[in-house]
């Protein structure tokens, strides 16, 4: 059949396949306000960023030691916020995410406390409504006007809501959903505090396991909205109105260290330890959670794996011997291995890794996928030990080590 075009028909054509080409390379900047970001799964949502790197790597844009810690980072618009250790002293930083300026900072008094590493603050600053939540390894929790800095209001979670420190502190991000701020305390019946978080007054307290080092997430299961928090000993679901006990399986490890996140994919939970302990899958049903796999093929000692197109990529293994590793989420099947990553963190954006090790400084970035990993740039951004989460966020990626050298990167599409 011959089709002919008109004059006007073959602009509007042409005019569509433009409108189509300018869609697939479309910008999308993303925020992260939190731990592991806007969606709890170390996942940026930001597109049409640059991963193809130079061979030197990409336009360092600022760096600043911000103090001692393994806090990351969140983002909001231009505004960076992280917390570090000076001569006893935690700093609250705000900063100017394009020029490393500092638009203001605050601090209190705080031990480092070396416990077994560089010691400082182990959670991640949190924005919600323009307010600041930030917890010490102490236990001590403020309340900052994201802003200016202002202090509207403090918490103790050891003295005012009966919180037991173990071994390496209060290191889960504060997380806020609706109208609860909601904290791993583990308290003795108040190992699950929930409060007001324009007043710090407490809502709701659950449950007596103590803490396991991970952050908390909230997810929605059939009618319910879920807090899951990965206790010392098990994995705990609560609901989030109430703080009754929905769900728990339980999940013991050495030293009681359960320091992944337990991520959420549709109806199953995924959750992952270290110390060789490995991972299992569970599905969420009406009258309870259900075991579709365990096995030791992804052992998260520290770092959250992510899930992305039915697979999960994470660093597998303790001490120095970590693999980066692709497993199948259905069945647990290993698709690959790299086994020169170390241990460290992983992040992903646009279908693709971003992978920090966690010594020498060395930021990797390539296509998640079950064929293999295969870097279209790398740059080694400091020296020294990392286990803060890289974070890309509105077109520059910021990435952390223990000793506070923070480093900003532009990724911006030329």
């Amino acid at each position: 059949m011959d089709i002919t075009l008109a004059a006007g028909q073959r602009v509007a054509v042409a005019v569509a396949g433009l409108f189509a080409m300018v869609a697939a390379n479309v910008v999308v900047a993303d925020d992260w306000p939190r731990f592991l970001g806007s969606h709890y799964d170390g996942i940026s949502r930001e597109r049409g960023w640059n991963k193809d790197w130079p061979v030197e790597g990409p336009r360092t844009l600022w760096r600043k030691n911000v103090g001692i810690g393994a806090s990351s980072v969140a983002v909001m618009g231009d505004r960076l916020y992280t917390m570090g250790n000076r001569d006893d002293r935690d700093i609250i930083w705000c900063i100017d995410s394009a020029t490393g300026t500092v638009l203001w900072r605050k601090e209190y008094s705080c031990k480092l406390d070396r416990r077994m590493f560089e010691g400082g603050p182990g959670a991640t600053p949190t924005i919600a409504d323009g307010r600041l939540f930030t917890l010490a390894h102490d236990g001590q929790l403020h309340c900052w006007g994201a802003e200016d800095g202002s202090p509207l209001w403090r918490r103790d979670l050891r003295d005012d809501f009966d919180g037991r420190r173990q071994q390496w502190g209060f290191c889960g991000s504060p997380l806020v959903t609706e109208d609860k701020l909601i904290i791993d305390n583990g308290g003795r019946e108040s190992s699950t505090i929930a409060l007001d978080p324009a007043t710090g007054q407490l809502l709701w307290a659950s449950g007596s396991d103590k803490i396991g080092y991970a952050s908390p997430v909230v997810a929605r299961f059939g009618s319910h909205r879920v807090v899951l928090l990965m206790k010392a000993t098990a994995l705990v679901g609560l609901e989030l109105d109430s703080g009754q006990e929905l769900f728990r399986h339980p999940w013991e490890t050495g030293y009681k260290v359960n320091a992944a996140t337990a991520q959420v994919a549709g109806h199953r939970i995924f959750i992952s330890s270290g110390y060789g302990r490995g991972c299992a899958l569970l599905n969420v049903r009406d009258d309870g959670l259900e075991l579709v796999y365990e096995n030791k093929h992804m052992a998260n000692q520290m770092d959250t794996s992510v899930i992305y197109e039915g697979h999960v990529y994470g660093i597998s293994g303790n001490d120095n011997r970590g693999q980066l590793v692709c497993m199948a989420l259905d069945d647990g099947c290993v698709k690959w291995t790299q086994g020169d990553t170390k241990t460290g963190t992983v992040a992903l954006a646009d279908g693709y890794l971003i992978v920090l090790s966690e010594k020498g400084g060395l930021l990797r970035v390539g296509p998640a996928s079950p064929d293999g990993f295969k870097p279209t740039g790398r740059a080694v951004v400091f020296k020294g030990r990392s286990w803060s989460v890289p974070v890309l966020a509105n077109g520059r990626l910021f990435a952390k080590n223990n000793d506070g050298d923070l480093v900003a990167l532009e990724v911006r599409t030329p």
